[in-house]
């Protein structure tokens, strides 16, 4: 979550967000070390490039 939070505020101007005690601790749901040796799964995007590119397709798609 602490890397969201993070992509969060490098990617959108002003956003100053933080996480409650006990929730900033790194790794959790996102965490897929145990997953790769057993795949092989390489992820093409990281969290910040994928927020980054989100954010750009949300700018450019406003309804």
């Amino acid at each position: 979550m602490i890397e969201v939070v993070a992509a969060i505020n490098a990617t959108i101007p002003g956003a100053d967000l933080t996480l409650p005690p006990g929730r900033s601790r790194p790794g959790g749901r996102l965490d897929i070390t145990r997953l790769q040796p057993d795949t092989g799964f390489a992820p093409e995007y990281d969290v910040g490039r994928a927020l980054a590119d989100y954010v750009a397709w949300l700018r450019n798609h406003e309804a």
